[in-house]
């Protein structure tokens, strides 16, 4: 996901928990860190929407890589091309 996309969403997240709209803003009076933390550290548990597509999209790279030919492999290989397989 695009980085304008994924900070418009943690903005949008921000602003529910923190009350703010688009008129104003409000005081955070915790870190955004704290509050993606887990809730047995502390923190509210919300996930940082920017690693949950990291992880993600490692996951789909690895699925790649394994062997065999699962019929979203050949699209992907149709629409970029041989070497997406290489990378």
């Amino acid at each position: 996901m695009p980085a304008k996309v994924w900070k418009k969403v943690v903005r949008i997240q921000r602003e529910f928990l923190w009350g703010g709209g688009r008129g104003g803003k409000k005081i955070s009076w915790v870190r955004w860190s704290v509050v993606c933390q887990d809730k047995k550290k502390g923190g509210l548990g919300v996930r940082d929407i920017r690693l949950v597509n990291i992880s993600l999209l490692s996951k789909w790279h690895w699925r790649l890589l394994l062997p065999g030919r699962p019929l979203w492999k050949d699209v992907l290989v149709a629409k970029y091309g041989e070497q997406i397989l290489h990378k």
